[in-house]
């Protein structure tokens, strides 16, 4: 469906190829270049800047276990830096500001055992940060951009949780090619 110029997709237009993947978005000159909506079979999304059928200027992702990254792409690839959040094999979330997929500027921290941390962080590790007690809501300055759900203040915890984390978060590798 779309938007045609000389027999080639040109415009506005959607694409659904027959194993199910979308493109929905802008064409020029039968590649997908502009701003667009691509959504994977494995339910990975991304939304943004598109240059000749890759994710490439600014966009969000959101890859198929809910780890999001807001930021720049190039060539089809993010390095994992910009606004993002990622849920760690241990159960622990960061939503926040991100360098190379670990916790680097402002940030949310929810252990998975429900005490959480904001504040400034340096390559995974907090500069200046605050312990949220139970039912206390994280200041939005550290969450206000990054699409829902942001882990919420959990009613059942143990008071006085760790107040950093235990210890450093893995890299992970940045998400696929969209």
């Amino acid at each position: 469906k779309g938007e045609f110029l000389n027999g080639k997709r040109h415009g506005k237009g959607r694409l659904q190829t027959a194993s199910g993947e979308v493109y929905d978005g802008d064409w020029v000159e039968g590649k997908p270049t502009g701003r667009g909506k691509c959504q994977w079979n494995d339910g990975s999304s991304y939304h943004g800047e598109i240059k000749e059928g890759e994710a490439h200027g600014n966009g969000l992702y959101v890859a198929f276990n809910g780890n999001k990254i807001l930021g720049a792409f190039e060539g089809g690839q993010s390095d994992g830096s910009g606004r993002g959040a990622r849920r760690y094999p241990n159960g622990d979330e960061y939503v926040g500001d991100m360098k190379g997929g670990t916790p680097d500027g402002l940030g949310l921290y929810c252990f998975a055992d429900g005490s959480r941390v904001q504040g400034e962080w340096s390559d995974g590790w907090p500069l200046d940060s605050q312990h949220l007690e139970t039912g206390q809501d994280a200041d939005p300055q550290y969450t206000w951009d990054i699409p829902p759900p942001v882990p919420a203040a959990p009613t059942k915890t143990t008071p006085g949780g760790p107040g950093v984390p235990a210890k450093k978060p893995a890299k992970k590798a940045p998400p696929p090619n969209p």
